[in-house]
């Protein structure tokens, strides 16, 4: 338990200096975690750059697929937000694949998830819950 509070220390301190907007664009870090004995074999951290418009944003992410940064993945995922008193809750959707898949073995995913995000100036810590790639993960950011 120590470990996954350490790590969504990191995960949040992280944010908070990298998920800094510029307009429209952004980009943010953000560390998974899913409810597993194996803490470094099954949560993973990721980095997005995106572009956020009309209340939509449409992000890129690559991560790895555990915390020993052994194999790596992509995603396109959109999300649509929206404005409740002093946070943003948010769903998402997107789908990747892993880096060395081949057309005839693609190793395609899905994410779906909500969360929610409370803007502090130029940064927005998040946590979001969300089923990737048919697990189920909390991930702050």
């Amino acid at each position: 338990m120590k470990k996954v509070f350490l790590m969504c220390a990191f995960a949040l301190t992280m944010s908070a200096t990298m998920s800094a907007q510029s307009g429209n664009f952004y980009a943010s870090t953000g560390l998974s975690v899913t409810n597993s004995q194996n803490v470094n074999q099954e949560s993973f951290a990721s980095a997005e750059l995106g572009y956020s418009a009309n209340n939509f944003s449409y992000g890129v992410v690559v991560g790895s697929t555990n915390l020993k940064f052994e194999n790596y993945w992509y995603e396109g995922k959109v999300a649509y937000s929206f404005n409740v008193a002093k946070v943003n809750p948010y769903v998402l959707v997107g789908a990747g694949s892993y880096f060395g898949s081949t057309p005839n073995s693609p190793d395609l995913f899905i994410e779906y998830g909500a969360g929610i995000s409370v803007p502090l100036g130029n940064v927005s810590p998040y946590v979001q819950v969300s089923n990737w790639d048919s697990a189920n993960y909390v991930t702050f950011g």
